[in-house]
């Protein structure tokens, strides 16, 4: 079973709270500043990864992903080239 669906299944039987509504606006680019992003997304759907593969990846002490939709983000700026 999906994470998602115990989630589903939890919030259904009362054992967690609902996740909440609100939303959470984001932007930021690349590193040169060619592309330039913002979305609005649920803070629910936001990870905090400190694996070792996630340390070496970005040269920190974690990763942070936020996970949206393909429509809810809005690219300005250049083309992408990937």
């Amino acid at each position: 079973m999906a994470r998602w669906q115990r989630r589903i299944e939890s919030v259904a039987a009362g054992v967690v709270a609902p996740p909440r509504r609100t939303r959470m606006k984001i932007d930021g680019q690349c590193h040169c500043g060619h592309v330039v992003y913002q979305a609005e997304i649920d803070p629910d759907q936001v990870s905090v990864c400190h694996c070792t593969d996630c340390q070496t990846l970005t040269g920190s002490p974690f990763r942070v992903t936020a996970f949206a939709a393909r429509d809810i983000v809005r690219l300005s700026g250049g083309a992408p080239t990937i």
